[in-house]
């Protein structure tokens, strides 16, 4: 719900922050700004770089606070890789390991460090619960888990639904109020598609999102590389719908300029053709009669 609320959130904000950063800049910097008056070409095409600076600084600290603000999962806590869970062995021993230095009976024990490593053990032992786990995350610790792996597919996949509907009625809803254009919509609605597809053939396939499975990441959980792909679609969605008109008004105004300016060559053009004749005719002697 906090996601949800910070894409409602940045659909509105991001006009008040640029308005204030204008006014800010135009009175600190007024060379800079060459003094462009409210309502003028200049003063609107200052005003519109600065709302896709703000979008674009937006997009940058969402992915790094994506990246840097998750804690450790199950497999860290192991201090194994996803892949390797299979293996009992490799298991029993990563807990052996972890349990001996986490001991509340060790001077340097930890008791929730060493109840957190318990868990992770207990869930990465059972197929069933691993299933689970690395699908739809910590969550699926308070289900009840049955034998059968489809019902928890779709008890997980009924779990997701929310995030999409939420989403879809954030995104595409503030993008009907402001009349999005058709191509926008196009292909807020096309990522939004690809990206449920992909969510749905990764947690039924257990496959890591293509885009996402980095060499450095590989400790990383199925769930969690869902998560990031969900965060940085649905900014991504948010910056189409508010960056897109922009940069296309911004291109008319380079064009309309452009036009102008090539109005503006030929009359001079012609009126030096012009004034040439004026002083040829001038300069022609006057006929006999």
């Amino acid at each position: 719900m906090s996601q949800l609320a910070a894409l409602a959130a940045w659909s509105i904000l991001p006009n008040l922050i640029a308005n204030a950063v204008h006014a800010v800049l135009l009175k600190t910097f007024p060379h800079l700004m060459s003094h462009a008056r409210a309502g003028t070409l200049r003063h609107n095409k200052q005003r519109q770089w600065i709302y896709v600076g703000i979008i674009i600084t937006y997009l940058a600290h969402n992915l790094y606070q994506v990246s840097t603000s998750r804690g450790s999962n199950f497999y860290q806590l192991l201090g194994i890789l996803p892949y390797t869970a299979a293996d009992e062995r490799v298991l029993r021993t990563a807990f052996r390991r972890m349990s001996a230095l986490h001991h509340p009976d060790r001077p340097t024990g930890d008791d929730g460090q060493f109840r957190l490593v318990r868990s992770a053990y207990d869930t990465l032992s059972d197929p069933v619960r691993r299933f689970a786990y690395d699908r739809f995350g910590p969550s699926t610790l308070r289900w009840s888990i049955a034998a059968d792996r489809s019902a928890v597919l779709r008890r997980g996949l009924r779990e997701c639904v929310p995030w999409y509907v939420g989403t879809f009625l954030i995104i595409f809803g503030l993008g009907w109020l402001r009349s999005t254009s058709g191509q926008t919509f196009y292909w807020r609605t096309l990522i939004f598609v690809g990206l449920a597809a992909l969510h749905y053939s990764s947690v039924a396939g257990c496959t890591m999102l293509p885009w996402l499975d980095l060499p450095f990441e590989r400790s990383r959980a199925l769930f969690e590389t869902i998560e990031i792909a969900q965060s940085l679609t649905s900014t991504a969605l948010v910056a189409i719908g508010q960056i897109g008109p922009v940069l296309s008004s911004l291109a008319n105004q380079e064009l309309g300029e452009s036009y102008h300016l090539g109005e503006l060559g030929s009359l001079a053009y012609i009126a030096a053709m012009e004034a040439e004749q004026t002083k040829q005719l001038q300069r022609r002697p006057p006929e006999k009669m």
